[in-house]
């Protein structure tokens, strides 16, 4: 296949793209389809390449196997070892483990898999991931294991068909894609090879096609505009808020296709592409693309309190540097057969093979503890605060692991006198760690879903499940009403509030909706006579605690009480009627809100309870449960 420049400036936009995006520039909120571009570039390539030599029974999959391996691995590697030993120096051995784990899964090719059953609400981590980019190097990996064989027993065995059983394919990718992408939490459709397929795949059915009819489309003047238009209007329009992938990368994808399908050397578009600057960083792009990450959660780690405009002049020129690097020490020379046949070039790849193999099974046995300079009461404290609270996936996390609801039993006794039912999002689900600490004088059940609301007829932004949670707690407490002695509404009221992420059919903005959302809920309470309470959101931290502790070594984050009164009083305001739990005089006083003491971290990220504070706080909140039990006994 003959080179072509062009491409290698479609791939210059594609990381330019990525790398803007992850650095936080908000002049191309799209940036993240820069992915989706090289997919299709990778899918087109690829099938180009061993498509006609198959048909000529030239193709052989230890030959392709090798030049896939010479031209990813060196650099990958190399970069995979460099961030573990970096990483090692200094991460949370907890969140180390997860760089180890996710290191072997990005080496035999898996890191998709891996993040999709790391992924979730809670996963506050995700960013401080120095390999998540690699999920996505996996998938094209998959990619080209698959489909050779794909491609040798279509033509084999149904010759004529492989063109419309490829777009079949496709076309079922793209129906996964949509269905399992309803909402912002769903991970499977965003890491997974059947529902990214159709984007390697429209590439694969574009080179088919041209391998039978080259240059069919090079008299076609407007492809390579409505290309580039299709291509750059995404990166402006498109936002991180979408349920993506679903339909969302095909106008890229049609882009970047329509622009590779014109071979010709002529026209604006093609000078541009086709420019030394652009093809430079085209050529460059998998460094940079491997590279700017762990640069990115190097920087985090170390400089987040930089002002953004420094922060991006570093991590840019950071990033670029090492991608040259890489690029012309590593990538570039090792790529090229005759390195691996001299002395010199098995030597260094036998030892690298070796010492990465030995020093990935050491840190994974013994972690990185032993490298830390820590005082043990700072890793304890931190520790203790970061495990999810108890029944999180039995409770909160069914509908999402097992595709339907359920009310769940957190604490059954046969000497139980009352018995209760927590409601609520993740705040909800992060009370279970008070509440199944209550005495055997009560039985707990709960049903949480994590970020919706407890609020009857409303819907959260970006959440479309949020309707049919709380309809299908409507529908159960209509016929268990007098099953419980009190149920607890929990959720993060202020986060809603500060966000404006409800709605409601008969409001206007986020704090009618909440109105409303609390005048239908007590009013299906009062119709039901079922005694209610709702819970005041504690304070809220802007950093995740547990690192913050961690990384400046026993400082504990506090909060001016006057920034928690006003997020406070604007739900309490709308609230004022109700029965209200409120705790937050536990970790505030006159100044300011705590997110620990001397003991304990309250918090397992910036406003989720941790289970020692949860422990914690299982006394006050059963004083209070039975209280309001009682209250609720006098007005029968």
């Amino acid at each position: 296949m003959e080179y072509r420049k062009d491409i290698d400036g479609l791939r210059a936009i594609a990381i330019i793209a990525v790398i803007l995006f992850h650095g936080g520039f908000n002049v191309v909120p799209g940036g993240f389809i820069g992915v989706d571009i090289f997919f299709a570039i990778s899918g087109y390539l690829i099938t180009s390449i061993i498509y006609p030599k198959m048909q000529a029974n030239t193709f052989s999959f230890g030959d392709f196997y090798l030049r896939r391996a010479r031209r990813l691995l060196p650099a990958s590697i190399f970069m995979i070892i460099v961030t573990v030993f970096i990483f090692a120096l200094f991460y949370p051995p907890e969140l180390f483990q997860q760089v180890i784990h996710s290191a072997i899964a990005a080496l035999v090719f898996v890191a998709n898999i891996f993040f999709w059953q790391s992924s979730g609400y809670f996963s506050s981590s995700m960013e401080l991931q120095p390999l998540l980019h690699m999920w996505s190097l996996s998938v094209e990996e998959q990619f080209y294991f698959f489909m050779p064989i794909a491609l040798i027993l279509g033509l084999k065995y149904c010759k004529p068909f492989i063109f419309p059983a490829l777009a079949l394919g496709c076309a079922v990718s793209l129906v996964l894609a949509v269905y399992f992408a309803p909402d912002m939490l769903s991970f499977f459709s965003f890491y997974l090879l059947p529902t990214r397929f159709y984007e390697m795949g429209l590439g694969a059915l574009l080179a088919i096609y041209l391998v039978r009819h080259p240059q069919c489309f090079n008299e076609q003047k407007y492809f390579r505009k409505i290309g580039i238009v299709c291509v750059l209007l995404p990166l402006f329009i498109y936002h991180k808020g979408l349920s993506f992938p679903s339909f969302y990368p095909l106008l890229p994808i049609i882009g970047t296709l329509l622009i590779l399908a014109d071979s010709s050397k002529e026209g604006l578009i093609h000078r541009i592409l086709a420019a030394k600057p652009l093809v430079t960083i085209g050529l460059y792009s998998y460094s940079l693309y491997l590279w700017h990450w762990p640069v990115h959660v190097l920087m985090l780690w170390y400089l987040s309190e930089l002002s953004s405009l420094y922060f991006n002049a570093i991590y840019l020129t950071v990033t670029l540097i090492i991608g040259y690097l890489s690029y012309t020490y590593i990538e570039n020379p090792l790529r090229k057969p005759d390195f691996y046949r001299t002395l010199r070039g098995q030597i260094a790849m036998v030892s690298s093979v070796f010492v990465t193999c030995t020093c990935l099974v050491i840190l994974t046995l013994n972690g990185n503890t032993s490298l830390l300079s820590m005082p043990n009461l700072v890793l304890t404290k931190y520790q203790h605060s970061l495990p999810e609270e108890p029944f999180r996936q039995t409770c909160t996390d069914y509908k999402r692991l097992h595709g339907q609801y359920k009310i769940c039993t957190v604490a059954s006794s046969p000497n139980a006198d009352y018995s209760i039912l927590v409601w609520g999002d993740s705040h909800g689900s992060s009370l279970l760690s008070a509440v199944s600490h209550l005495s055997d004088n009560y039985n707990v059940s709960a049903f949480n879903t994590s970020g919706c609301p407890s609020l009857l007829e409303i819907e959260r932004t970006n959440a479309t499940d949020c309707k049919a949670h709380n309809t299908f707690m409507m529908e159960y407490l209509s016929t268990h009403a007098h099953d419980y002695d009190l149920v607890i509404n929990a959720s993060a009221w202020h986060n809603y509030i500060e966000l404006n992420l409800l709605s409601h059919p008969n409001a206007v903005d986020t704090f009618t909706s909440l109105q409303a959302g609390i005048a239908a809920t007590t009013a299906f309470y009062k119709q039901h006579d079922i005694n209610y309470v709702f819970i005041n959101q504690l304070p809220k931290f802007d950093v995740d605690i547990p690192l913050f502790y961690f990384q400046h070594h026993q400082v504990i984050p506090t909060l001016p009480l006057s920034i928690f009164k006003q997020r406070s009083d604007t739900f309490m305001n709308i609230a004022a009627d109700i029965p209200m739990f409120d705790f937050s005089d536990l970790m505030c006083d006159t100044t300011y809100c705590y997110a620990g003491n001397q003991d304990m971290l309250f918090f397992r990220d910036g406003h989720h309870i941790s289970n020692p504070f949860g422990e914690y706080l299982a006394t006050y909140i059963e004083t209070a449960i039975y209280q309001q039990i009682q209250r609720g006994r006098s007005y029968d």
